[in-house]
């Protein structure tokens, strides 16, 4: 789905940013896709938004595309994805919902800093346990 918006190309990013920030179910992938695209991942339908922004005369000009990994949904299905994902972002831009400072502070990476935090425990107890486990072959050789 292509659609025209009479912003700058940044401030139509910032405004897709917010509405990734103010509704918890959509989280931007840090990684592009082949093709260059960002991705927004929906977790309400398990799938995601492929995004890119183009300059044009007076604008630009936004490509939104949505697809799902594993079952396949129909074309409709799809565009109707597309549109409710639209629907958010123009009431962004409408201002019918206000961005809080709170929601302002938030990260638009959400998913990826809670998979970071749960890899950096995993890896402080792998540490730990080989530190201990190192403490206790020390030990043990020491007695003989």
């Amino acid at each position: 789905m292509i659609i025209e918006y009479s912003l700058a190309p940044e401030l139509l990013n910032d405004e897709i940013h917010n509405t990734i920030k103010i509704f918890n179910n959509y989280t931007l992938n840090k990684k592009t896709d082949r093709q260059g695209r960002f991705t927004i991942l929906d977790t309400s339908w398990f799938g995601s938004y492929a995004y890119s922004i183009n300059e044009v005369d007076n604008g630009c000009k936004l490509s939104l595309e949505a697809s799902k990994v594993g079952k396949r949904l129909s074309i409709e299905e799809l565009h109707s994805k597309e549109e409710s994902f639209l629907k958010n972002l123009d009431k962004v831009i409408k201002k019918e919902i206000l961005m809080t400072p709170e929601i302002a502070n938030t990260d638009v990476y959400k998913g990826a800093r809670d998979r970071n935090g749960i890899l950096g425990l995993l890896k402080v107890g792998v540490a730990l346990f080989m530190i201990l486990y190192g403490l206790k072959t020390c030990v043990s050789l020491s007695h003989y």
